[in-house]
């Protein structure tokens, strides 16, 4: 064998050497000043107070090492390039497109979503192949799931990723009146109802609840819910969970989902990336996104990960969810006229799924769905082998299968849905910071005043509160609760914490401000508790005369504004694939 001398490496590492030499002054200034400012981060990111020193020190130090690893790999390229070194093949590959079907045996059906598709087994590379095959095609797409479905090679300006964990959505913006608004509250009230493992003789409840509750055109507070006790008595405790789930989560101030994803601008690919949610919000906003794309995004094509949570075997069911169950699969026969693919990978899927699906593709699936064709549609697979994957069709004939090899497409680069979340982050906290602007707390903490408010509600609702347990009870720090007693908000008395005439100002002021409801005073009693005064309310003339019965619970109010903090979003935060 032939030994070739490798001239362009060794002329690279010359050339380096030699600059090396000559601007060594130079670097090592550079060297100096970097050291001099890191040492400045770290003593910023432990002294500063609140937090200050992390919100302020997190994005540098993430830049500096975003910087640092593209001079790396820059120049491990280079050198790569030198010495004729390839690079891993297996990660290039990942980063290419490849069509959805690669290759087949015989003739295979073209895979429209106009119809459904149904993508059983390992979906992540087969469901970015048809994503991009999509894009590739003119048509856009909503993908509800993991923001690694979205497949690499779009432009920035292509790709809209919305993590839900922080921009949420407003879904009590409903319609003045009329059947319109009777519909909506009907909606809303199924998913609430799936979502929370109610009956499906409570989803009237709940929408006649929102109905009335929201009629006046105010906000859905957790006062409200106190009226479930008179309407509905012993049913009230099961409704009162599901509907704290919109108010803590799903309520004013965020803007409507229609508004999130705005379809007017230039995306592609629209991601509802529900990743960090809990499982009981998730579930509540995959199905409340699929009763509604149809209207928001008009002819796009609708993603669904995870079907197998929303539309599980109607017989495993009982006899009364199936109308709940009935509803939910006629929202998902509409959406399969205009484009979707559903994608799972659960044994227990409901075969009921391949009667919306037009086509279904096998990857790796599990041997309980095996089973099923076998015994049902008498179709025998055989899936040993690496090339185990199949496409089920159905023609005038019957179903029929096909072998095929999937095409491998690899994920969005971390950066680009970084960039693109953040910039819905920012959007959305700019709308919600402007909601109390205009409060009292805002004026003495900013961005933190939801978090103040918080921790005043933890103060009035307490029994013997003091400066650990209203930081525990309202999930702030404890230097924040003493700079509400610093600025006279609460004070100290035999040994617990209570509220000035200044923090019940300023807790009627955010309330009726940026919570919707109308102030109510409260004097301090004699054992220093705050309570309501002996007058009632009068009620607005607007307000109809079922909206007077709002009652305080003592839970303290959320909508986890201390989530918009600002810096970059790392890679943990879009999910576990990456």
């Amino acid at each position: 064998m032939r030994f070739r001398v490798p001239v362009r490496g060794l002329a690279i590492i010359g050339a380096m050497a030699l600059a090396i030499y000559f601007f060594w002054d130079v670097l090592l200034t550079i060297a100096l000043v970097l050291l001099v400012l890191l040492v400045i981060l770290i003593i910023a990111r432990l002294f500063l107070p609140f937090g200050l020193g992390r919100h302020i020190t997190g994005p540098i130090f993430r830049l500096m090492g975003w910087s640092f690893s593209k001079i790396g790999r820059g120049l491990a390229s280079l050198l790569a390039w030198g010495f004729g070194i390839k690079m891993n093949r297996g990660v290039a590959r990942r980063q290419q497109q490849e069509p959805l079907i690669v290759e087949t045996e015989g003739e295979a059906p073209a895979l429209d979503p106009k119809g459904g598709i149904l993508i059983v087994g390992s979906y992540y590379d087969a469901v970015r192949s048809l994503v991009a095959d999509l894009v590739r095609q003119g048509r856009r797409v909503v993908i509800v799931g993991h923001v690694s479905l979205c497949p690499s090679g779009l432009r920035s300006e292509e790709v809209r990723v919305i993590p839900l964990w922080k921009a949420r959505f407003n879904a009590l913006r409903l319609p003045d009146g009329g059947v319109e608004r009777r519909s909506e509250c009907e909606k809303l009230a199924l998913a609430l109802t799936v979502a929370g493992g109610l009956d499906a003789s409570e989803v009237g409840m709940i929408a006649r609840f929102l109905d009335v509750a929201t009629r006046s055109g105010g906000v859905l507070t957790e006062e409200d819910l106190e009226r479930l006790r008179t309407d509905y008595g012993a049913h009230a405790a099961r409704l009162k969970d599901p509907l704290s789930l919109l108010i803590d989560h799903f309520n004013h101030p965020y803007p409507s989902l229609q508004e999130l994803i705005d379809f007017r601008s230039g995306w592609k690919v629209c991601v509802l990336d529900d990743t960090r949610l809990p499982e009981s919000s998730k579930l509540f906003a995959r199905i409340y996104a699929i009763m509604n794309l149809e209207r928001i995004a008009p002819g796009a094509v609708v993603v669904i990960s995870g079907i197998e949570f929303v539309l599980p075997d109607i017989n495993v069911l009982p006899y009364d969810a199936r109308l709940v169950w009935l509803r939910l699969y006629r929202h998902l026969e509409s959406l399969s006229s205009t484009g979707l693919v559903l994608a799972t990978s659960n044994p227990y899927a409901a075969p009921q799924l391949m009667d919306v699906s037009s086509r279904v593709l096998l990857i790796d699936p599990p041997l309980s769905l095996l089973a099923y064709l076998r015994r049902n549609l008498g179709v025998t697979l055989n899936m040993r082998g690496e090339e185990g994957q199949y496409l089920i069709y159905r023609d005038a004939e019957g179903w029929k299968a096909t072998r095929v090899i999937v095409g491998i497409t690899g994920p969005i680069p971390v950066p680009a849905a970084q960039s693109s979340a953040l910039m819905v982050v920012e959007a959305v906290r700019s709308r919600v910071t402007a909601a109390y602007r205009d409060t009292v707390l805002f004026a003495d903490f900013a961005d933190h005043a939801e978090d103040a408010y918080r921790a005043l509600r933890a103060v009035r609702y307490l029994k013997e509160p003091d400066e650990h347990q209203v930081a525990s009870e309202a999930r702030v720090s404890v230097e924040l609760v003493r700079r509400l007693a610093e600025k006279g908000y609460i004070t100290r008395t035999e040994m617990r914490l209570v509220l000035t005439q200044l923090g019940e100002s300023a807790l009627e002021d955010f309330d009726s401000k940026v919570r919707g409801r109308r102030p109510q005073r409260f004097q301090v009693q004699q054992g220093g508790r705050p309570g309501p005064d002996n007058k009632t309310p009068q009620p607005e003339p607007a307000v109809p005369p079922e909206a007077d019965e709002e009652r305080r619970t003592g839970k303290p109010v959320q909508t986890d504004l201390k989530l918009f903090s600002g810096q970059i979003l790392s890679p943990s935060e879009l999910g576990e694939y990456y």
